[in-house]
C-alpha cells in the first residue's frame, strides 16, 4: 500500500481509517508460451471511538515504510479542586 490508498478523517467522535489494498502480477513464460496474470484487491474500515474533549484540529497522521501513525493528542483532565470547610 502506499499513502494515496488510504483516507483518513474525523466524523462524530470516531476516527475513520479506510483504504483499499490493490496488487496485480504478470509473468510471461517464453518457454511454454504461457502468460499468466494475478490480481489481488481488498478494503477494509475502521472506526475508533474518541474520547470527548478532542480536538479534531490537533490530529495527524504520518504513513512511513508501510506504517500509518495516527497521533490523536488526549484532552487534559480536570481535577478536582479541593474546597475549604469553614465554621
Amino acid at each position: 500500500m502506499n499513502k494515496d490508498d488510504l483516507k483518513v478523517s474525523v466524523d462524530d467522535n470516531c476516527l475513520e481509517i479506510q483504504g483499499e489494498r490493490k496488487k496485480e502480477w504478470t509473468s510471461d513464460e517464453e518457454s511454454s508460451g504461457a502468460y499468466r496474470s494475478e490480481r489481488s484487491y481488498g478494503s477494509f474500515y475502521r472506526c475508533v471511538p474518541l474520547p470527548q474533549g478532542v480536538q479534531a484540529e490537533n490530529i495527524s497522521a504520518t504513513f512511513r515504510d508501510g506504517v500509518l501513525e495516527v497521533k490523536v493528542p488526549t484532552p487534559e483532565q480536570k481535577q478536582p479542586r479541593r474546597v475549604e470547610i469553614t465554621g
